[in-house]
């Protein structure tokens, strides 16, 4: 296991702020800069090489699941709980995975798929990184801090093997799901940053706060996202 304590190592050096940052500028310029290239190209064929990467993404974040696992049964908010350094080193791991995630919209600029490059999908992939940056960077990787962690890598297992499994021309009925897992996942953790406001005393609640803004934004803008979608006038204009 990565030495994550050790705030000379290279783990420490990829977390700071102004590394993620420069990251998602980087991952900005990749965008417009691939647009601008594929304009008078015809779009390129990367199912094989999108398969790989879905299998990739099923068993990292199922590795994450395994590791930031809370008990519904027990203490599923985890509130008040003491540092870990295990958390810490999957909250490291989990951090690396928002910049492997870059590849889904890099994927969609070769494929010249520019309906789905939505100021949703590329402010989610440009925000989340940082937010785990800084709680990395200020030493807050609490039991509690892992919840959403959890949650988002459970989701990711769900939407990867959903897009596996599609990419073999196989229709999964339970498409729509998949949208309203997502949704579930920022209800429960709003009601978890609310809690947490309240209770808990081990993350100062500036952290709290920024969990509560940040998955409140996601909400809306994924709810929105969700309406245009399914909504019955969408649906229609999709048949047309």
């Amino acid at each position: 296991m990565i030495n994550v304590q050790d705030r000379s190592s290279l783990a420490f050096q990829l977390w700071r702020p102004e590394v993620c940052v420069l990251s998602v500028i980087v991952y900005l310029l990749s965008i417009y800069g691939i647009r601008k290239f594929m304009e008078n190209r015809k779009e390129f064929q990367l199912k094989n090489a999108m398969r790989v990467y879905n299998l990739s993404q099923i068993l990292l974040c199922g590795y994450m699941c395994y590791g930031l696992y809370c008990s519904p049964f027990s203490d599923f908010f985890r509130i008040n709980s003491t540092f870990s350094v295990d958390a810490e080193y999957f909250l490291f791991v989990h951090y690396l995975s928002k910049w492997l995630d870059y590849f889904d919209t890099i994927f969609m600029c070769f494929r010249k798929k520019d309906r789905q490059i939505t100021t949703l999908h590329v402010f989610h992939h440009a925000t989340i990184p940082v937010v785990w940056s800084i709680l990395l960077f200020f030493n807050q990787a609490y039991g509690t801090t892992t919840l959403g962690a959890f949650a988002n890598s459970f989701i990711h297992v769900i939407m990867y093997s959903h897009y596996f499994v599609t990419s073999f021309g196989i229709h999964n009925p339970f498409k729509k799901i998949v949208t309203q897992a997502q949704l579930m996942q920022f209800a429960v953790l709003i009601v978890h940053s609310f809690v947490a406001l309240i209770y808990e005393k081990e993350i100062k609640k500036r952290f709290c706060l920024l969990q509560t803004a940040y998955q409140i934004t996601m909400l809306s803008m994924f709810g929105s996202f969700y309406k245009r979608s399914y909504s019955k006038v969408a649906v229609i204009q999709k048949a047309d």
